[in-house]
């Protein structure tokens, strides 16, 4: 079978068959070590042979012919090489000689082979000495010379790739060598040029020798081969000049060691150690330790690992280079592994599919009584990295919106759904389990606060701006394939959503609404059919603009979910039901899905919030703390009615706290926007005001006898909010039914 051809320059760090001194910016040039080696499987293999022949008593003509090719063979041999090329050469001797002994040099295969792979990994060493050089040059003519050498030699090892005779491929790796090592002596001396006119900015690259050789004052590095078939392939350490102070110099030795990055660290390379380790650097050394990552891996995670004999440093003060390596600066030995580092329990890390409610005012300033209310949903992907840096992927945002002026009809509604663009933001924990998130929104500098579940899958942030208010789920990205049976199953499920009514009529309505409610999942059927056990909770806000009555009537009723979707469950993780306008994210491991429905024609949109929860669910050890997160929608009017309506919003963090009958909530923090719209009826003018209070005083704790159904849920009747308790016992999902007179609405998730 021919092999496979070698499609891609090689750029690893790995060592170099050239050794000698070297000055921090002074070239010299370069000597060829290691020398010998290639031939010496098969001088070995023709000493062996010819041996065992020398002791027969009797030789048959074809063996008195193989004997003296193999003595003459070993007379070439013996002759020390003067360079690298005076290497190939003998390897030629030694394919020639094979293919002149027919059979009788079948056996001498295995040592060509050998032989083969040892001149395959010095002409590796070779080209990444080359690209040493390479990378100080920038002038792209030069550095256009010295490529067209190394494509001459990457056709001569392709072509050596092939299937093709011994002395073919050795032919074909000579002129690979000629041509590699023409393209070092001109990188060599253009990238002198540059080091010279940089006034000792720039040095020239350290030689590169292998694990075990002896380094000097002069500093090199050390490396592993990237072509050898070790698993520390590309494993490496640059030592300055004047890092060893040890008269003579020191051997250093990269050695395989034991796996150590565990827990929640993730190990993404093989582990060594370098030696000697007790040895005193009197400069900084870089160590580079080979990784590979897989999909779905967070790339801003990967650090490099220190054995330190207790609990491992990690480091993300790292350069990913090119050549699959991660690297960073080390005063001293040890052993040394790349992996991703988890980050802190309670802490947000990697990818989240985010739902983002949101509610926007926009008053007009310039002397015209006009308003306009939009609300819908951004739907983006969130990377938040490591290093407390993250950034939102382009992404869709359906937007119903009602302008409300003075002008007849007093209303215009429409509907918008556009791509949002990427953004990017910083974040900072605060609490376990809680964090902060600075984002810029409609290009104003917005920090939100927000929490995530103890094993990072689940997060929720709400936040305040100077004309807009958000609430924010997210469930991280899951790599494996999602199919419809993971959707199979009893929901409990929470939303919350607007519908702007009466489109160019008067009087108009627009309309909040909650439901606390749920439903039974079949993939066989591919439907989610809402079971009638919840209910959906309304508040209407009645604008009469066209009679002499009060300008803002508000109502409250109730409806019972009955309905059903189709849904579609694709591999990503991602839900598609009624027709596309439902649209959300899978997360199986947390047992949460999040959604989003839009019906831009009829000018109503929704977020919903579903966990898993039996109708019988064992909820004995259901405790807390849970992180809360919620927001509210609060539309009054004048008391006594007047022409005067007000819509608050409310979002914030806090805790609940339930055991047994007992719980509590508190709230950490709530901002609030308060928007009034006014104007006597019949409106011949209007105005529309608008005041944000982010600091608003924090409410009093609120307690309350929790009373849990078999399915885990707390549903009395004249309060507030209604609880109800996923089947795993690690969310809480709230809405608000705006029983007892108060025309809330709202829903809000809690996590531990």
């Amino acid at each position: 079978m021919p092999r496979a051809p070698r499609t891609q320059l090689i750029t690893l760090a790995a060592s170099l068959t050239i050794c000698g001194l070297a000055l921090s910016n002074l070239a010299l040039a370069f000597v060829d070590s290691h020398l010998n080696e290639i031939s010496v499987p098969v001088e070995d293999y023709a000493d062996g042979r010819a041996t065992l022949l020398e002791v027969q008593v009797s030789l048959t003509k074809a063996e008195k012919k193989e004997l003296k090719l193999l003595r003459k063979l070993e007379g070439k041999l013996a002759k020390p090489a003067k360079g690298l090329k005076s290497d190939f050469k003998e390897l030629l001797l030694g394919a020639k000689t094979s293919k002149k002994l027919k059979a009788a040099g079948v056996p001498m295969q295995t040592a060509l082979d050998e032989a083969f792979g040892l001149a395959e990994l010095a002409l590796g060493e070779r080209r990444e000495f080359v690209q040493d050089h390479l990378d100080l040059i920038v002038n792209l003519k030069t550095r256009g010379k010295v490529q067209r050498d190394i494509d001459k030699y990457v056709a001569a090892r392709n072509g050596a790739d092939l299937d093709v005779t011994n002395d073919q491929r050795a032919k074909l790796l000579g002129k690979a060598e000629v041509s590699i090592t023409k393209a070092l002596k001109r990188a060599e001396k253009e990238a002198q040029k540059v080091v010279t006119v940089s006034g000792g900015a720039l040095s020239m690259p350290l030689v590169r020798l292998r694990s075990g050789d002896n380094v000097g004052a002069g500093g090199a590095r050390i490396a592993i081969a990237a072509e050898s078939d070790s698993p520390l392939a590309g494993a490496s350490v640059i030592i300055p000049p004047s890092a060893i102070g040890v008269a003579g110099g020191v051997r250093i030795t990269i050695e395989a060691a034991d796996d150590f990055v565990a827990g929640r660290d993730e190990r993404k390379g093989a582990a060594f150690t370098l030696l000697p380790s007790d040895l005193q650097l009197n400069a900084p050394v870089q160590v580079f330790a080979p990784f590979e990552l897989e999909t779905g891996d967070d790339v801003d995670a990967l650090a490099l690992f220190r054995d330190t004999g207790a609990e491992p440093e990690a480091t993300l003060d790292v350069t990913r280079n090119p050549n699959g390596t991660v690297s960073a600066e080390f005063t001293s030995f040890g052993t040394f592994q790349s992996g991703l580092l988890a980050p802190p329990e309670g802490a947000p890390s990697g990818s989240y599919h985010v739902e983002m409610f949101t509610v926007v005012h926009s008053v007009e300033t310039s002397g015209v009584s006009a308003s306009q209310e939009r609300i819908g949903i951004i739907e983006q992907d969130y990377n938040f990295r490591a290093d407390r840096t993250g950034r939102t992927t382009s992404g869709i945002a359906p937007i119903i919106f009602r302008s409300t002026s003075a002008g007849t009809p007093h209303h215009l509604d429409g509907f918008s759904s556009s791509l949002v663009g990427s953004v990017d933001f910083t974040w900072d924990p605060t609490t376990f389990g809680a964090f902060d998130v600075s984002l810029p929104i409609q290009g104003t500098p917005v920090t939100a606060s927000g929490i995530i579940s103890t094993d990072g899958n689940v997060l929720s942030f709400s936040g305040v701006g100077s004309d807009f208010e958000f609430f924010a789920i997210g469930v991280r990205t899951e790599a494996a394939n999602a199919v419809a049976a993971d959707l199979d199953g009893r929901w409990l499920a929470i939303e919350l959503g607007a519908h702007m009514q009466d489109a160019q009529a008067t009087p108009f309505t627009t309309e909040y609404f909650s439901s606390f409610t749920g439903f039974d999942a079949d993939s066989g059927l591919a439907t989610l059919a809402y079971h009638g056990s919840g209910e959906t909770f309304e508040t209407d806000r009645t604008f009469s603009t066209n009679a002499v009555e009060a300008l803002h009537g508000v109502s409250d009723t109730s409806t019972v979910e009955t309905r059903s979707e189709d849904f579609l469950v694709f591999p990503s993780g991602q839900i598609q039901a009624d027709s596309q306008r439902r649209r959300g994210w899978l997360n199986r491991e947390a047992g949460i899905l999040i959604s989003s429905h839009s019906d831009l024609t009829t000018r109503r949109v929704s977020l919903q919030i579903a966990v898993r929860q039996p109708a019988t669910n064992d909820h004995t050890g259901f405790t807390g703390p849970f992180r809360l997160s919620r927001i509210d929608l609060f539309a009054f009017e004048d008391s006594p009615q007047g022409p005067r309506s007000f819509l608050d919003v409310d979002v914030g963090t806090g805790t609940f706290v339930g055991a047994a009958l007992d719980a509590t909530v508190t709230m950490s923090n709530v901002d609030r926007a308060t928007y009034e719209l006014f104007g006597p009826p019949p409106i011949t003018s209007i105005a529309w005001t608008s005041s944000v209070l982010l600091t608003t005083p924090t409410p009093a704790p609120f307690a309350f006898t929790l009373g849990l159904d078999t399915a885990g849920n707390h549903r009395p009747g004249n309060v507030d909010r209604w609880y109800g308790v996923s089947g795993n016992g690690n969310v809480i999902l709230t809405s608000t039914p705006g029983l007892g007179g108060r025309e809330m609405r709202g829903i809000g998730i809690g996590l531990r």
